[in-house]
């Protein structure tokens, strides 16, 4: 068999596997050769190759292999024969939960929540975020008390639980919560390695949704909004919180 022809055979199975994250290889960091430069938009392109010269499992072998970043290779052109035609490399940062680890330790302060009546409640919030399994597992646990019940008998009007971890069957990481007798199981959304938002919809309120990053002073800042029609979101919770262990 030429070489043309496995040259062939390799850009057709990679093509074909390109959106199955299972199969494709990860990377840590991209040796940049000869044949390709990055570009802007984090995708490597190959520069006017012609098919005796492209050889794609050769520059593949000289990539440095990571479980944090996945590279899939995709065509501009479906015809096999188009070896003229550039090839995408198309590089994608996979997320652990170690991205969230700013989250990790003790934190108190103030914030305020919409109750069912239309009612505007102010808390003062306690938020304990602990890592386990080697920082592969978070647990946050968090406590809402009503600013006003303090002057008498404290009264706590939101409990949270939560679990982050990384699933290996789909390869993400998951959040699983729970309250009030409800375990909701989602993906979040990580931005950067300061925040991250996720949501989940309830049948009698409708789309949920949170955001939490942490500020340039290193406060926990978080906000809740509430959409019925996923177009006009509502908030209906927000909290500010200082690290104080």
């Amino acid at each position: 068999m030429s070489k043309y022809t496995l040259l062939l055979l390799l850009c057709f199975s990679m093509h074909a596997t390109s959106q199955n994250v299972d199969s494709v290889q990860s990377l840590d960091s991209i040796a940049v050769t000869d044949t390709l430069k990055i570009t802007d938009s984090l995708k490597i392109k190959t520069v006017g190759a012609a098919p005796d010269s492209l050889d794609i499992q050769d520059s593949l072998k000289r990539v440095e292999t990571t479980s944090d970043t996945v590279i899939t290779i995709e065509s501009d052109n479906d015809s096999l024969g188009a070896l003229d035609k550039s090839q995408l490399v198309e590089v994608k940062k996979r997320h652990s939960v170690k991205d969230l680890h700013f989250l990790v330790g003790k934190w108190k302060g103030e914030g305020w929540r919409l109750m069912p009546g239309g009612q505007k409640t102010y808390i003062v919030q306690t938020e304990i975020v602990e890592a386990k399994q080697n920082g592969d597992v978070l647990i946050i646990e968090g406590v809402g008390i009503d600013r006003e019940s303090l002057r008498t008998k404290p009264r706590v009007v939101n409990i949270a639980f939560g679990i982050i971890y990384f699933n290996t069957d789909i390869q993400k990481v998951q959040i699983m919560a729970f309250n009030r007798g409800r375990r909701i199981v989602t993906e979040p959304d990580i931005l950067d390695d300061r925040s991250f938002q996720w949501g989940f919809i309830l049948p009698e309120v409708g789309l949920i949704r949170y955001r939490v990053e942490l500020t340039e002073y290193g406060d926990w800042y978080e906000i809740g909004e509430f959409s019925q029609d996923g177009e006009r979101w509502i908030q209906n919770f927000e909290m500010t919180l200082t690290k104080i262990e």
